[in-house]
Formats: structure tokens, sequence, C-alpha cells
């Protein structure tokens, strides 16, 4: 079993339904249950989660959850809107 938690290949949109890798599954769930309330998560899950992911990568993915939160939180507090970047067509947040 590979140790890297994510897959190479990202895409836009909404997350997938069904995923190949178990553990991509499991981190998607676990990204739902946290963007739902994150104080549902309870040592259940995290106990789950740990079958999967060793400590430092379960904690890896959730600081990465807390860390996409609170960025889309500030964006929302200070209106910042994504832009169009005209050389690639690449959505990009105005600085």
């Amino acid at each position: 079993m590979s140790n890297r938690l994510f897959d190479t290949d990202v895409k836009g949109g909404p997350p997938e339904s069904m995923h190949e890798a178990l553990r991509t599954s499991l981190a998607v769930g676990l990204a739902q249950l946290f963007a739902a309330d994150h104080r549902d998560i309870d040592e259940t899950q995290l106990n789950v989660m740990r079958e999967h992911f060793s400590e430092p990568e379960l904690v890896e993915l959730v600081a990465f959850m807390g860390f996409m939160w609170a960025g889309g939180t500030f964006g929302k507090v200070f209106g910042i809107q994504p832009i169009e970047s005209p050389e690639t067509s690449i959505p990009r947040t105005a600085t």
C-alpha cells in the first residue's frame, strides 16, 4: 500500500461519489463530515481512519481541511471572488 495520502491527478468540480482507492474514499468521507459540521467527527470516525492512515497522515489531512475551511471563511468575510487568469483560464484568487 502506498504511503501517499492524495492521488496526483487533480480535477475541479464537486467530489466524485465513488473512488477506486479505499484511502481516497475514506479521506473524502472525512472531508464531507468536516464540511457538514466538524464537531460531528468523533473517535469512532477517527479510529476507522487510523486503520488506514498513520497518525501524521491523519493530522495532516485534518489540518489541511481546517486550513481550507479557514481560507474559505476569510474569503467570504472579505468578499474575495475568484478571477480568471487570461493566460491560462484557470480561476485565481485576487490579490
